[in-house]
């Protein structure tokens, strides 16, 4: 990914097709490679808002694609606030993401939960300060169900 050079008009393609991958255990970790290094060029903000749009688009079709929205969960956290996040990304507040996650239930798949809740947990180690506004956001959200 150093060396490589990805047309914007390419980038929805790639990162979903990147989002499908993560979920195949023998290609998680270089998948993950994959991303972090897009995260980290001049189209990182433009990746993560096809992340979000990809986790709100696929989660609202009537038989959702539940790789690619668990997926693109997966990296929106991983890049944030992951053990190895990406730090040019740092600079997003959870609560600017959490609508996407919120979105990303609407699923109502069991592995999209699990993943937004490693995720949602992974943001509460970091954020302390804001967990109680996390916490009513979620419960509120999740009352819907």
């Amino acid at each position: 990914m150093g060396y490589s050079y990805i047309p914007k008009e390419a980038l929805p393609v790639f990162v979903s097709t990147l989002c499908r991958v993560v979920n195949i255990e023998d290609h998680c970790t270089e998948a993950w490679r994959i991303m972090s290094s897009l995260m980290a060029t001049h189209l990182g903000h433009s990746a993560l808002y096809n992340l979000c749009q990809t986790t709100a688009n696929g989660a609202a079709e009537k038989s959702p694609d539940v790789a690619l929205v668990r997926g693109a969960v997966f990296f929106i956290g991983m890049s944030l606030w992951g053990s190895k996040c990406v730090k040019t990304m740092q600079n997003y507040s959870p609560m600017t993401i959490l609508p996407t996650f919120v979105e990303a239930l609407q699923c109502k798949h069991h592995l999209v939960t699990y993943e937004v809740t490693l995720q949602v947990g992974a943001c509460l180690r970091i954020f302390k300060i804001e967990m109680v506004l996390l916490l009513c956001y979620f419960s509120r959200s999740l009352s819907v169900w």
